[in-house]
């Protein structure tokens, strides 16, 4: 096939698709170039490469820059003696599809496409939603309340919303329905108006499928949201959401499309306000505004779907989703920036002190939000707050830039910050943990004593506990010793790359075995 193709002097277009569907229905192929009439080339190139797929299984030859050649390449069932013959053969068989592809390219330019807007009003969308006439009004007013936001000339998105239904009464696309979109773009161009009009409208049905290109321009990109935000939100608020495998109006694929254009456009849009703002385009009558939020959670469920296939865990997507972020582009500065911090060494000790700290507040009843300075002691206590402090203002503007990932080594930084203000508070430059630590689930050992604690007034500074701990660690680590006790190892926080000192605490009942013992049990 390649080399047929190359006799015609060009490249065949090797679609996967139809290249299995050939192999399938010949059983001794032999490939054939043919050619056909230049003059058909004045019709644009899809609906050629349209003909030359659909109808006649033929593969359509392209020269180096990608330009249609007015060749194609055929595959005969057949070896014959005389290959001219099955040559011609094929020629003459596509000329007359080739004539009508012509035929009704010219007929089609007769009439204006603003002229077919009126067609549309007979052509039913949806009962209660209205005609096709009803929908490219509020795709055009959609549009135009986009255009700031994708950066388009609003005039140009309004326009290109108002026609791009329009091909759908054409001839060629009554023929070829995989060619809507692109043949009002020709036609719109064929009639004057500007190119990101024309560009607009052939664009807005892309991405049509995964791993499709977006529209090639804002006007492009802010027609195909419009157009999937009204049909998002206008079947929700009629109650005919997608359920198990029905899906008649294709809403998983158009709110993948739009979440695609977002996210991989690069557009800091705002889903649940553009999805009010399609919402506002209906009539009183479509309680639209009331689907807003069931339209959004349909979408974010799509969103889980996009990042699955793009090889990012669940519990990362959940843990973005916990924080309910509306913007799909700050969505994914999240989940980015959530999967570079978890292959950082640090991640797992950081994420395990954060949820400690979580599990302590989750219990008391009345929490302060803001730190009280006269509990704090002078020294490492005041200065970690004022870092804090400066910390939060920085995090919090960073956060509002979505500028979320981390400069190389700052957790580093953080981290020999925090062991620098330990090491001031206790002079020997051993870590501690800032409070004291929850015991481990019980291990078996050689005493099993059940384990009382006092309670520790909540005044207590965390650096008067440390100094308490380190009062008593070393007597007991002896006397646990000496009674052939287990010692269970924990990892001290804060916790650098590379720190993996551990702290000693005795195993569950040790501390009142040894006060049993003593004569001082309580």
């Amino acid at each position: 096939m390649i080399a047929a193709a190359r006799e015609a002097g060009g490249e065949a277009d090797l679609d996967a698709a139809l290249l299995e569907e050939v192999t399938a229905m010949v059983e001794w192929p032999v490939a054939l170039a043919g050619r056909f009439d230049r003059r058909f080339l004045e019709v644009p190139p899809e609906a050629l490469v349209a003909v030359m797929k659909d109808h006649q299984k033929y593969f359509p030859v392209h020269d180096r820059d990608g330009a249609l050649l007015p060749a194609f390449v055929t595959v005969s069932n057949i070896d014959s003696e005389q290959p001219e013959t099955v040559r011609a053969g094929n020629e003459r068989v596509i000329e007359p599809r080739l004539a009508d592809a012509e035929f009704f390219w010219r007929q089609d330019r007769r009439r204006a496409l603003a002229d077919r807007l009126e067609g549309l009003q007979g052509m039913v969308f949806q009962r209660r939603l209205g005609t096709l006439r009803d929908r490219a009004g509020r795709i055009a007013a959609g549009a135009a309340a986009l255009a700031e936001g994708v950066g388009a000339d609003a005039d140009a998105a309004r326009e290109a919303g108002r026609l791009a239904k329009c091909d759908l009464l054409t001839e060629m696309v009554g023929e070829f329905p995989e060619l809507q979109g692109i043949m009002g773009g020709y036609y719109a161009r064929g009639e004057g108006y500007a190119e990101a009009v024309a560009r607009a409208i052939a664009d807005h049905y892309r991405p049509a499928f995964a791993g499709d290109a977006l529209p090639g321009t804002p006007e492009g990109r802010a027609v195909a949201l419009a157009d999937r935000l009204d049909v998002l939100v206008g079947i929700f608020a009629i109650g005919q959401a997608p359920s198990g495998d029905k899906d008649p109006f294709a809403l998983r694929r158009a709110a993948l499309g739009a979440l695609r254009i977002i996210i991989e456009g690069g557009l800091d849009l705002d889903l649940e306000q553009a999805l009010a703002a399609a919402a506002g385009q209906y009539p009183d009558a479509i309680d639209a505004a009331a689907a807003v939020p069931t339209v959004l959670d349909f979408m974010m469920e799509r969103l889980r779907v996009y990042y699955a296939g793009h090889g990012h865990a669940g519990d990362v997507f959940e843990a973005v989703l916990a924080r309910r972020p509306t913007r799909p582009l700050d969505f994914d500065a999240r989940m980015r920036a959530l999967r570079a911090f978890r292959e950082r060494p640090e991640a797992a000790s950081l994420a395990e002190a954060n949820k400690r700290i979580r599990n302590i507040l989750r219990k008391g009843d009345d929490v302060a939000t803001e730190p009280e300075p006269g509990l704090l002691e002078a020294g490492a206590e005041s200065a970690l707050a004022e870092r804090v402090d400066a910390l939060a203002d920085a995090v919090g503007e960073a956060v509002r830039r979505a500028r979320l990932r981390a400069r190389p080594g700052a957790a580093g930084r953080a981290g020999a910050a925090a062991r620098r203000l330990l090491r001031r508070r206790h002079g020997d430059g051993r870590r501690r943990p800032p409070a004291r630590q929850p015991h481990r689930a019980a291990r078996p050992g050689p005493v099993a004593v059940p384990r009382r604690r006092r309670p520790v007034p909540a005044a207590v500074g965390a650096g008067h506990a440390m100094t308490r701990r380190r009062a008593i660690h070393d007597p007991i680590d002896t006397r646990l010793g000496a009674l052939g006790g287990r010692l269970d190892p924990i990892v001290h926080w804060p916790h650098a790359p590379g720190s993996g000192d551990p702290m000693r605490k005795p195993a569950p009942g040790m501390l009142a075995e040894i006060a049993r013992r003593e004569g001082n049990a309580p």
